[in-house]
């Protein structure tokens, strides 16, 4: 029997996970699915792990030489059968009931092509769950509030809560190879441009945080925020859905956003200067944040940060961070709502 869903895996060197995240997909209440792993190179045993498996739906492949990240998920996708796809990093995993789920969304929306549900922040370390939902309610997300709510930030995540028709590989294509760090941030507002979005309000996926995944080891990469403002700028020029009218709006989000994140990114690491770091990282692509009153704030603010002090400090020092930016949070959701309330319309003023 043809499998309904492809279980894409990219995987290099995380044999620490990897078994926990075969697992995962092996546990599942649906069944009628297939596992691609491609393996980038690895040097540890991942492989040996993934060849100790005897289930003939899981399928392995070995690059001769690194591809990456993305080239390596677009091998993965190319070699899917199933109608439905999914990515599925090797050190992410699903709850038993995912795939469950997404079919009984599939089956009740099958004109819809992409399905999102909630997603766990899962820390290794402190064993930790922090639960994220991308949406505020269930069911059919119309095309200008998944882009308005991507272009303010990616709420979406990386990708482990998402699963898309093999359509979309015809009208989108692969993961761009242009960008090295987030390309997947990109093939979302890419699907955005074309679809509505299914979401199931239910916390399904496991993303893993911890010191030496992707987005962690990313976020100190320098050329990391030159990628984002590319990206951001390019969907947005090409959006056949967010008309001009509202590009500098849409700006001032992400420009919000990328404060926050500094922010939040400096206590996560408790690290004023990786703060500070990222902050002058969108100064030099974007010279007119200086003028938001909240950049320099936060770059005050970073002074208080700094690893080496006592842990009650750095908690108040998080304390009074999370409350100066409270007010501009407050402020952007508001405008951020009126916007997909009345953007049908082009009443936003």
């Amino acid at each position: 029997m043809k499998p309904l869903i492809s279980i894409c895996i990219p995987n290099h060197n995380y044999e620490n996970y990897i078994r926990e995240t075969i697992d995962s997909v092996l546990a599942q209440t649906y069944q009628n699915f297939e596992i691609i792993i491609v393996d980038d190179v690895s040097t540890d045993s991942s492989v040996d792990i993934i060849k100790s498996y005897d289930d003939p739906r899981i399928k392995l492949y070995q690059n001769e030489k690194n591809l990456y990240t993305f080239r390596t998920n677009n091998k993965a996708m190319g070699s899917a059968q199933g109608e439905l796809i999914a990515i599925l990093h090797s050190d992410d995993k699903y709850a038993p009931n995912f795939l469950e789920e997404i079919v009984k969304a599939y089956n009740e929306y099958p004109k819809h092509k992409v399905f999102i549900t909630d997603v766990y922040f899962y820390h290794s370390d402190s064993k930790e769950l922090i639960p994220w939902h991308p949406y505020n309610k269930g069911g059919i997300k119309s095309q200008q509030e998944v882009l308005i709510r991507l272009f303010h930030q990616n709420n979406i995540g990386n990708g482990v809560n998402v699963v898309f028709h093999r359509d979309c590989l015809n009208e989108v294509g692969m993961f761009s190879v242009e960008y090295k760090y987030i390309a997947d941030y990109d093939y979302l507002l890419k699907l955005g441009n074309k679809y509505e979005f299914v979401y199931i309000p239910k916390l399904l996926t496991y993303y893993r945080v911890h010191s030496s995944n992707a987005t962690c080891n990313n976020i100190r990469q320098e050329d990391r925020d030159d990628e984002v403002y590319k990206i951001i700028n390019k969907n947005l020029s090409e959006s056949e859905i967010i008309y001009k009218e509202l590009h500098d709006k849409l700006s001032y989000f992400s420009t919000s956003n990328s404060i926050h994140k500094a922010f939040y990114m400096g206590i996560k690491f408790n690290s004023g200067h990786l703060t500070r770091f990222m902050l002058n990282c969108k100064r030099k692509l974007d010279p007119n944040i200086v003028a938001d009153p909240y950049w320099h704030l936060i770059y005050l603010h970073s002074f208080l940060i700094n690893e080496r002090l006592p842990k009650l400090w750095l908690k108040l020092a998080s304390r009074l961070g999370r409350l100066m930016l409270y007010p501009n949070k407050l402020y952007v959701n508001y405008l951020i709502e009126k916007m997909i309330n009345s953007i049908s319309s082009k009443s936003f003023s």
